[in-house]
């Protein structure tokens, strides 16, 4: 649900008191701006109010507060998607809390996704309303995340084009639960299953089982065009492979203690562990089942983005709809945008974040020169030091001891890659570059590109002897 005017129907002055609601809501009924305005004000009055957007209803007792105020309340409904209460001061406090104590909408959720969610039924409390609130639950403060910047960005111009897929261990002590995520990287668009086992065969069971339920609680038989996830066993095995290939996937496994590199389903993962033990908190009891996981995963889909305004449920749509190369005409959206429209602004939004990310300063080469590459793009081990330790200043060595040539530049796009790659050919540990004749360094006969904040100038011959990955690695972990 897009609400496009929302700043300004908060700002409305005539909902600061009781009796200035009480006068707005008298006016709709009988169709008649208030006496005693100026020709001016009446204008003004008639353009808010009396436009056939404003309605007073009848309203269950579920959806009001205060008795006080009587049963017919002030609802704006401009369209038949968007009905917001208008709250009286005095009922605010009231409104926040059924939010907060819904576990589909209110919990685990920080600052802006929790006004967004007040928004989504209430008007007249502003976020600095729902700050106060937020900030004075002790759940919230203890639950606090830090933030990560994405640097590389992935590209997807579709639902179902490429979807990413993880695995959340929460095994307490001998009992191992789990949690498969599979999020649309289009939409953000989630699916959850909670398991038992994390075996190969129970992974392509309950990915099927996905794509074989009804939308929303799966994609309704529509298979992705790419499958990535991390290289675990639990993923790269002979059975997922199989499964790809019979259903036209193409399985894209990333590095291994590189989060980053999988960077929407990890998010989507701190977000379903944060509702979890906010359940632990609220419940006063370390357990949560398939039930409290489909509330905590329909929770998340309804989040309203920051900065595009819109949800997950707005944005995907069952099947795969193939997009032109180019970019479509970036939609100004409004109260009855369609969804077409909603997934063009989206993909304007994902090409223009991807060029943001992407724009700074990096090394640039020419085919010959001679570099290192970045030990975290290329040691598994050095990422898993990296990741155990506290901060940078504890690793040594980033770059590798063996020297590279570049071998090939490819230049960016602007369409799915934003910034220039390099292939490599690769040197040995005697510390001398490879001869001019070396092959690109390929994996399938595919090469392995790197980016230019991935290599710096080789420089001279370092000290260390010998002049490995795996002697970096030795060096990196007495630090």
């Amino acid at each position: 649900m897009l609400i496009t005017n929302l700043k300004e129907l908060q700002s409305y002055r005539e909902f600061q008191t009781i009796a200035g609601i009480n006068q707005v809501r008298t006016a709709v009924v009988n169709n008649v701006a208030p006496a005693g305005l100026t020709q001016i004000q009446t204008n003004r009055f008639n353009q808010k109010f009396l436009n056939n957007e404003w309605q007073v209803v009848n309203t269950p007792l579920d959806r009001r507060a205060n008795p006080a105020h009587g049963v017919n309340r002030l609802i704006y409904r401009p369209n038949n998607r968007i009905s917001l209460i208008v709250a009286y001061p005095d009922e605010r406090e009231i409104y926040m809390n059924r939010i907060f104590r819904d576990r589909k909408r209110g919990m685990g959720v920080g600052l802006q996704a929790f006004y967004y969610q007040v928004a989504l039924s209430y008007l007249n409390i502003q976020k600095k309303y729902t700050d106060v609130f937020l900030r004075s639950k002790g759940n919230y403060e203890i639950q606090k995340q830090p933030f990560k910047k994405v640097v590389r960005p992935i590209i997807s111009k579709t639902p179902n084009e490429r979807w990413n897929m993880d695995l959340i261990d929460m095994s307490i002590g001998v009992i191992h639960r789990y949690i498969l995520s599979v999020v649309d990287n289009f939409s953000g668009f989630l699916w959850t299953r909670r398991l038992l086992n994390r075996t190969a065969q129970t992974i392509v069971n309950t990915l099927q089982e996905i794509i074989n339920a009804n939308y929303p609680n799966g994609s309704n038989g529509t298979y992705p065009r790419l499958l990535q996830s991390d290289n675990g066993g639990e993923f790269s095995n002979a059975l997922m492979t199989a499964f790809c290939n019979n259903n036209n996937i193409q399985q894209i496994l990333s590095l291994s203690h590189h989060p980053s590199a999988n960077g929407k389903v990890e998010r989507k993962n701190r977000e379903i562990r944060k509702k979890i033990k906010a359940g632990f908190i609220r419940q006063n009891a370390n357990n949560w089942n398939a039930t409290m996981l489909k509330d905590y995963t329909k929770n998340i889909n309804n989040q309203v983005n920051a900065k595009t305004k819109l949800r997950a449920i707005d944005l995907y749509s069952v099947g795969f709809n193939q997009q032109p190369a180019g970019l479509p005409v970036n939609p100004v959206l409004n109260n009855n945008s369609t969804q077409q429209q909603m997934q063009d602004y989206k993909r304007n939004e994902i090409h223009n974040r991807a060029v943001r990310l992407t724009n700074g300063r990096m090394n640039a080469f020419n085919v010959g020169d001679l570099v290192r590459v970045s030990l975290f793009n290329l040691s598994a081990e050095y990422r898993e030091i990296k990741k155990s330790r506290i901060g940078a200043n504890k690793i040594a060595i980033n770059y590798s001891p063996v020297i590279s040539r570049i071998t090939n530049v490819y230049p960016p796009n602007n369409n799915t890659t934003f910034v220039e790659f390099y292939s490599i050919a690769v040197g040995n540990t005697s510390g001398n570059p490879p001869p001019l004749g070396e092959p690109t360094w390929t994996v399938g006969n595919i090469p392995i590109l790197f980016s230019g904040n991935q290599l710096v100038p080789a420089g001279n011959q370092v000290s260390i002897i010998a002049r490995s990955i795996d002697r970096a690695n030795q060096m990196n972990r007495r630090n």
